[in-house]
C-alpha cells in the first residue's frame, strides 16, 4: 500500500496532538506508528483502538511528520470518517489527548450503554492510560451497573492503579454515566511485567 503524504480529507488533528503523539511513539521506540484499528466498524459494537505498531506497509500508512506515521486498515477507515485528535489541557503540566470519532458506529442508532461507555473510555481514558505506557479493558457491565475492568501494560502492578482507578477512571465515568454504580478492578496486579510506577 503506499504512503500518504496527507491525511484523510476528512480527520483533523490538531498540531500540539501531533507533537505530544510523536513524543509517546518515540519513547516507547523509534520507528513505531501510530495505529487506529475499529473493531466490529459502523456497528454498535465498533470500538476504536489506538497503539504504536511497528510500521505495516501492506496497509494504509500517512506521514503526518518526520516523526510521526499513522497507519489504519480499509475496514476501520470508512468508520474514522470526520476523525478528530485535539490535546486539551487538564491541569498545569498535564495533558490528554481527545478523540472523536462520529462515524464509528455508522448509522446504527442509539448504542448500548456499554458501547457508549466503550467510546467515552476510548477517547477519553485510554490516551491517558497510553502516556505511562498502559491501558485497561472493559469486561463486563452488570445490570446493577458494576463495571468490571482489567488494566494491562505499565498499568499492570502500577503502586498508582488504585489512584488512577480512582480519579482517572471512575469520576469521569460516573460523572458521565451515572448509571455506572461501581468500578472493580479485575487485574492480577502481581504479574505485572513492566509496571509503570
Amino acid at each position: 500500500m503506499p504512503w500518504h503524504d496527507t491525511l484523510p480529507s476528512s480527520w483533523q488533528i490538531s498540531p500540539a496532538a501531533i507533537e505530544y503523539m510523536a513524543t509517546l511513539g518515540q519513547e516507547q521506540a523509534p520507528g513505531l506508528a501510530l495505529q487506529l484499528t475499529v473493531s466490529n466498524p459502523l456497528t454498535a459494537g465498533a470500538e476504536l483502538n489506538m497503539a504504536f505498531q511497528p510500521l505495516n506497509l501492506d496497509i494504509l500508512c500517512f506521514k503526518i511528520s518526520h516523526t510521526l506515521n499513522i497507519q489504519t486498515n480499509d475496514d476501520s477507515l470508512a468508520a474514522l470518517e470526520s476523525l478528530s485528535i485535539t490535546l486539551t489541557t487538564t491541569a498545569p503540566g498535564q495533558s490528554e489527548l481527545e478523540v472523536q470519532a462520529p462515524s464509528l458506529y455508522g448509522a446504527d442508532g442509539q448504542k448500548p450503554l456499554i458501547e457508549q461507555i466503550r467510546v467515552f473510555f476510548a477517547h477519553d481514558i485510554s490516551p491517558v492510560l497510553a502516556s505511562h505506557k498502559g491501558g485497561a479493558t472493559l469486561k463486563e457491565l452488570t445490570n446493577e451497573g458494576i463495571l468490571f475492568i482489567e488494566f494491562f501494560g505499565g498499568c499492570q502492578g502500577c503502586s498508582l492503579s488504585s489512584a488512577t482507578l480512582k480519579s482517572t477512571i471512575k469520576e469521569r465515568l460516573q460523572k458521565r454515566f451515572p448509571q455506572v454504580k461501581d468500578i472493580c478492578d479485575t487485574t492480577r496486579h502481581d504479574e505485572g511485567e513492566n509496571p509503570y510506577a
